[in-house]
């Protein structure tokens, strides 16, 4: 089993693509962080930082590699990965 570390504690919610190369969590605040994995090594390529509140949930549709997230301040938003 592989272990990493973010460098972030707490995470209050985690998601992964589809294939397991990228990884999306919340710190346990307002922001989602996007990981991509290369090799060994995970690499920040996206911040998400709409909501208002703390972000309770993260989904990560398989086939249309959207993101949907949800937070303590009552809003969901889908995101579009460029």
């Amino acid at each position: 089993m592989a272990y990493h570390s973010f460098l972030v504690e707490p995470i209050s919610c985690h998601a992964w693509n589809k294939d397991r190369t990228q990884i999306a969590i919340c710190p346990n605040n307002h922001e989602v962080h996007i990981y991509e994995k290369s090799g060994a090594k995970w690499t920040k390529v996206h911040e998400l930082k709409e909501h208002n509140g703390q972000v309770t949930g993260i989904d990560w549709a398989p086939e249309s590699n959207r993101i949907v997230t949800c937070g303590t301040d009552r809003n969901a938003y889908v995101w579009t990965l460029k």
